[in-house]
């Protein structure tokens, strides 16, 4: 992988809290704003509302997925595992999603797939896709490692 984006840092165990990013997209917090913790389910409003608060605040202050399932756990009463599945889940979605916008702003039309080993992605690692279609499918499933980059113009095929 060329980059290590905020969605895929802490997709192994073994860095889990111990990656975190200076930089983040402003798409991404936008994203995370709006849509933090759509896809978290059995839960009420209140935690609901809980989790899109922290979403945002993951993504703005560029927490690793780690800190960020530390943060869950303590604000929502989840497991360990349920709230890393949902940190890693939410920051790739908001990461991608942002980080998609931003390309298309910046006048790119193709991104470059990062992804995992599992049978549902890695067909598509290497790939190269058209932004609509980064914006479709920001990741595969949860827990997903999905990353992109953008393709330069000369580049694309």
């Amino acid at each position: 992988m060329c980059r290590l984006p905020g969605a895929a840092a802490g997709a192994n165990d073994e860095w889990a809290g111990s990656i975190s990013v200076d930089w983040v997209e402003p798409k991404a917090v936008e994203f995370a704003e709006k849509h933090g913790a759509d896809l978290v389910t059995k839960i009420d409003e209140t935690t609901r509302s809980a989790i899109q608060d922290l979403v945002e605040k993951a993504v703005e202050e560029g927490w690793s997925p780690g800190e960020f399932a530390n943060q869950l756990e303590e604000a929502t009463g989840f497991n360990e595992d349920r709230s890393m599945l949902v940190a890693r889940t939410e920051v790739a979605l908001a990461s991608n999603r942002g980080e998609s916008a931003a390309f298309k702003e910046m006048g790119f039309e193709k991104v470059w797939v990062y992804d995992g080993d599992c049978d549902i992605c890695a067909p598509l690692d290497g790939e190269i896709w058209t932004l609509e279609k980064s914006e479709e499918e920001p990741i595969g499933h949860p827990n997903c490692v999905r990353a992109f980059s953008p393709v330069p113009m000369e580049d694309e095929e």
